[in-house]
């Protein structure tokens, strides 16, 4: 278990330190409880440049419910709107679906698996679906002191739809184009 947390803090370290600009992303969110099985969760995500924190890069709002079919599988389905205060570009919305499998490993760590499938609006041009697979690895109870649960998570995206991608030669000229 040590082996996976130095990696998981090594491969942070290694992606923050490569960034140009440090970003800074603060969450609000809400969870409302209404049967053991059904959740309804809305949140709010910003963005902010850490040399400027009044800057704002974006906003996102979204409203999901989540659906336990059993203790391992569970079904999510919600709305976003994400929004550029410092850019003419409108407003993107996008629907999701989400089904996850969650099992134990060693009775210390819980592994969840996901696929999500999004529709994008108009707004967004670079893509019109995206699918994304989630893989999830953290401790099973919080660190009693820390009142904190240590968590590694991997989002692979695949992009279909939008403005067509260029692709270039080993000179630089535009070879063809084509839609992801």
């Amino acid at each position: 278990k040590h082996i996976i947390l130095l990696t998981a803090l090594c491969s942070t370290f290694f992606f923050a330190s490569a960034q140009k600009e440090w970003k800074g992303w603060a969450s609000a969110g809400l969870t409302l409880s209404f049967t053991r099985k059904l959740d309804l969760r809305l949140n709010h995500l910003r963005s902010y440049s850490l040399n400027n924190p009044v800057e704002n890069g974006f906003n996102q709002t979204s409203a999901s419910v989540n659906y336990n079919l059993t203790r391992k599988l569970s079904l999510l389905g919600g709305a976003m709107l994400t929004s550029f205060p410092f850019s003419l570009s409108e407003s993107t919305k996008r629907v999701y679906a989400r089904a996850s499998y969650k099992i134990r490993l060693a009775q210390l760590l819980n592994w969840s698996n996901g696929v999500q499938a999004e529709y994008h609006s108009s707004a967004e041009t670079r893509f019109r679906y995206r699918f994304i697979y989630i893989t999830r690895l953290s401790n099973r109870k919080e660190i009693p002191f820390l009142r904190l649960t240590l968590t590694a998570a991997y989002w692979l995206y695949y992009n279909q739809g939008g403005n067509q991608i260029r692709y270039f030669d080993k000179t630089g000229l535009v070879v063809t184009r084509h839609s992801p």
